[in-house]
């Protein structure tokens, strides 16, 4: 259908047709339409409006219940509000997305955070397991005195792999731990090497080399000197093991502390061994030298009965580790002696059997002098025996043993005799080594000093003893010597 406008007589097609109302069947087409649409009726809620320009809503709020298609982009002034929305594209939201009340975000893909990730005090970024309990924690906890934590709670291990792997401090400008791969793993104190792993063992920065065994070795025995290392020093002042070619030098000044126990736990300073030992001290009295032997050390001393090339006595006499009744035989306090009679001719020399005996004076029970029994022993094939029962099962055992941990407060003269015959035994010289009991080998010089209890100067000593000196004790002496 199409208007014309009648002016006069005919139609016209030019100008406006002014008209109240207009009613088709058909589509009304136009350049235009003008009006703001109020009175537009009849238009079905669920009907499209199609139109090829933005369209503005700004005066009424606006209900649609069935869809609208926007083909363009569309902007909101105002709030929206629904309760569901769905997004087939990209959204994307300029300000600041708030969910206030929403407790999970669920996503099938990956979410990008431009400007990081901020989890408040004590929440937990969670992974693995179920979401309150999960197999890897990292939070910050203010009540735990503000400690952070990376918390491996489920099976297996917690590895973090890296080829350089570096712990360094908060202000990241000092080591506390560097690894490399197929390299050296160090340890810092206060930004400094302290500790450096290599191929063969690991380098202690100022100290040496802990590696091989031409090198410095901490081993299952202590600690080796080897080559390049001259001098280790040890806490205290003075405190130090030197090497200088094939001499060992150890200065012990202790520096205050206690030792390492035992009968050595009121000393500052002390040297274990079971070799022989030269000490220089500026003075020699017992003072300088304390506590020198120990119950560990066991010493295995082998007792034959053979002839007497001096009396002939025809029961014959003791021999000690082979040497004919010596006298003033060298035992030292604290130590543990083993006298092994398991040999036959303490059985059948001379048609009897020499049980061996301790006394207080010479001869024991022969003459009026007793036994000493303090620490001692008596074995047979292994069992402890009293004494009268290690002389009537003598001949029967095949092991005989006398065991003797001389005490402390041992005199420093006893006696070894056998218990059936006289003449047969001769003297034990005691003392603390070279603490409270002196053995002075060939040349030592003595002079104004105090030597307290008893001194033994050894087998053919050949000195000089300058005065004044005050000897408290006994003083044996075994070979020459010249008093001044």
């Amino acid at each position: 259908m199409a208007f014309t406008r009648i002016l006069g007589p005919g139609i016209h097609t030019a100008s406006n047709i002014n008209s109240h109302n207009i009613k088709s069947t058909g589509i009304i087409t136009a350049v235009s339409f003008v009006g703001d649409g109020a009175g537009l009726t009849g238009i079905a809620s669920t009907d499209n409006i199609i139109t090829g320009t933005a369209a503005t809503f700004n005066t009424y709020a606006v209900d649609i219940n069935a869809g609208m298609t926007v083909a363009g982009v569309s902007s909101f002034t105002g709030a929206i509000s629904g309760t569901t929305a769905n997004f087939s594209g990209n959204v994307t939201v300029g300000g600041v997305l708030t969910y206030e009340d929403v407790k999970n975000v669920d996503s099938v893909g990956l979410g990008t955070f431009r400007e990081g990730i901020f989890l408040p005090d004590e929440k937990k970024a969670e992974f693995g397991n179920a979401a309150g309990s999960g197999d890897l924690q990292i939070y910050h906890s203010p009540s735990n005195s503000h400690n952070s934590f990376i918390k491996h709670t489920g099976s297996g291990a917690l590895k973090i792999a890296a080829d350089h792997f570096r712990f360094r401090n908060a202000a990241d400008n000092k080591n506390i731990l560097n690894g490399i791969e197929s390299d050296a793993v160090t340890l810092y104190f206060n930004g400094l090497e302290k500790l450096k792993t290599t191929s063969t063992g690991a380098i202690l920065p100022g100290v040496g080399v802990l590696q091989g065994a031409s090198q410095t070795g901490i081993q299952s025995g202590g600690v080796q000197i080897g080559a390049g290392i001259t001098q280790l020093n040890f806490i205290g002042t003075g405190n130090t093991f030197a090497v200088n070619g094939t001499t060992v030098d150890i200065s012990i000044q202790g520096g205050g502390g206690t030792g390492a126990g035992g009968t050595w736990s009121t000393y500052t300073a002390g040297i274990a061994t079971n070799k022989s030992i030269g000490v220089h001290t500026s003075s020699l009295d017992d003072n300088d030298l304390q506590g020198i032997g120990a119950s560990s050390i066991d010493t295995t001393i082998t007792v034959t009965v053979g002839t007497d090339t001096v009396g002939g006595q025809s029961t014959g006499v003791f021999y000690l580790d082979g040497v004919e009744k010596p006298a003033l035989f060298e035992l030292n306090k604290r130590h543990t002696y083993t006298f092994d009679q398991s040999d036959n001719s303490n059985e059948v020399y001379g048609g009897a059997n020499h049980p061996l005996m301790f006394s207080l004076g010479p001869g024991g029970d022969h003459n009026s002098h007793g036994h000493y029994i303090t620490g001692v022993t008596y074995k047979l094939d292994g069992v402890n025996k009293t004494m009268a029962q290690y002389v009537s099962g003598f001949n029967a055992a095949t092991v005989r043993q006398v065991v003797w941990t001389i005490p402390a407060d041992a005199p420093a003269l006893l006696y070894y005799w056998c218990h059936h015959h006289t003449g047969q035994g001769n003297s034990f010289a005691v003392s603390n080594g070279m603490a409270k009991g002196m053995y002075i080998s060939n040349g030592m010089i003595i002079h104004d000093n105090t030597l307290n209890d008893n001194h033994y100067i050894g087998t053919a000593f050949n000195g000089l003893m300058a005065g004044p000196v005050t000897i408290n004790g006994n003083l044996f002496i075994d070979g020459n010597y010249v008093v001044v």
